[in-house]
């Protein structure tokens, strides 16, 4: 099966949206998002969110990140339980997750933590117990259930002497 380059993706074509899973399937975390990224109404959530993030149209200054990307951002931030950090090194690390929020690593640079961070503050009134219930309700509508997950990354630290 032959990766899909994202309509969100800023720079198509390029050695890292063109990555293919031959002779085997998907994996299920891109069958996820490839099942999110058709099933939800992203124009209703990006409609809803548009008073509280206005970096992307701004006619001064440096552009921010789209709306669009933000918001996936978020949902996948919400659905594995993800810190503003963690959000930001998933999608450096899976090949999945960037292509499903719409960015390369390497080109453009994706959003640091602390925009990832100002988004989800600004946009948190607007989500009240967050954006995946809305999307969790939308699904509902449609026949889908959805289940809320975990990913947990194994880490060390050093121990106290003594």
């Amino acid at each position: 099966m032959k990766a899909q380059v994202n309509a969100l993706s800023a720079h198509g074509g390029t050695l890292f949206t063109s990555n293919r899973w031959k002779r085997s399937n998907p994996p299920a975390r891109a069958e996820l998002l490839q099942f999110l990224h058709e099933s939800v109404n992203w124009a209703g959530l990006e409609a809803a969110a548009r008073p509280y993030y206005q970096s992307d149209i701004q006619s001064t200054g440096r552009k921010g990140f789209s709306l669009g990307m933000m918001l996936r951002y978020l949902l996948v931030q919400e659905l594995w339980g993800l810190s503003d950090q963690g959000v930001v090194d998933m999608a450096k690390d899976s090949y999945s997750v960037a292509k499903f929020i719409g960015t390369d690593p390497d080109y453009p640079r994706p959003p640091s933590a602390a925009a990832v961070r100002k988004f989800r503050q600004a946009t948190a009134a607007c989500w009240g117990e967050g954006i995946k219930w809305v999307v969790y309700w939308d699904l509902q509508g449609k026949g889908y259930e959805l289940r809320m997950g975990s990913l947990a990354e194994p880490m060390t630290r050093r121990k106290p002497k003594g």
